[in-house]
């Protein structure tokens, strides 16, 4: 599997399949990936009314972010999801998913399949998603920011991961059995530090995420929270 900088993506989702049935989309699934390969992937439930926020936990499906690996060379092409923090599972790492990568006959679509298990039923089962696959402007600028600790005791501590690609901003921040997801997005144009929020849900999503940052971080940088909740840039670009 490919390690390997890549360009960042953003790929939003068109339908996905359980076995035979029809291909649905109730869903506004978008994943961004990182140069190398950390990916936050967020799903709502639709409809999504403009201009108001998503803050009702029952308009969150699922959310999860982690690192993915690629093998090109393989026959079809295989790639690898290794989940970090989930909004479905404490025990993020032991959740791995993975498909096969077809290019459809639509141009920038790709067709993914393979084995997992289907949330409404609980069986593991054969999928099929499509994915319109797109990069961000050239020039864009980016980041991921991590936020761990492993606290003293049981239940305690935390995991986050959130990422920018040029004007959509994702994370996923899991304290315990407390979720926080958000989604944002810059207008063309505005100021990097002018985000607009589509989806801020759970208690901790107002103040655990860091928002509206004034400048690219570097590697390395900490960046803090409303609540304190301290944030440690992995990549910038």
């Amino acid at each position: 599997m490919s390690h390997e900088e890549s360009k960042p993506s953003i790929s939003v989702r068109k339908y996905i399949k359980w076995g035979d049935t029809f291909p649905v989309e109730n869903t506004s699934t978008i994943v961004l990936t990182s140069p190398k390969r950390h990916f936050v992937d967020v799903r709502l439930r639709i409809p999504l009314e403009k201009g108001v926020v998503a803050r009702d936990p029952a308009q969150l499906d699922w959310a999860f972010a982690g690192t993915s690996s690629h093998d090109a060379g393989a026959s079809p092409p295989h790639s690898v999801f290794r989940h970090w923090v989930d909004s479905r599972h404490e025990d993020a790492e032991a959740v791995v998913d993975e498909g096969d990568m077809v290019p459809s006959q639509q141009p920038g679509e790709t067709v993914e399949s393979g084995q997992m298990v289907n949330p409404d039923t609980g069986v593991m089962q054969a999928y099929e998603e499509c994915w319109l696959d797109g990069e961000p402007e050239e020039g864009s600028k980016g980041w991921v920011l991590q936020y761990h600790d492993e606290g003293a005791g049981a239940g305690e501590g935390g995991r986050g991961l959130m990422t920018k690609i040029g004007g959509r901003v994702q994370g996923v921040l899991r304290v315990g059995k407390e979720v926080a997801v958000g989604r944002w997005e810059i207008a063309p144009g505005a100021s990097s530090s002018s985000w607009t929020a589509v989806a801020e849900i759970g208690s901790m999503a107002n103040t655990g995420f860091p928002t509206g940052l004034p400048a690219a971080p570097a590697i390395g940088d900490k960046v803090q929270a409303q609540d304190g909740r301290q944030w440690v840039c992995l990549e910038a670009w």
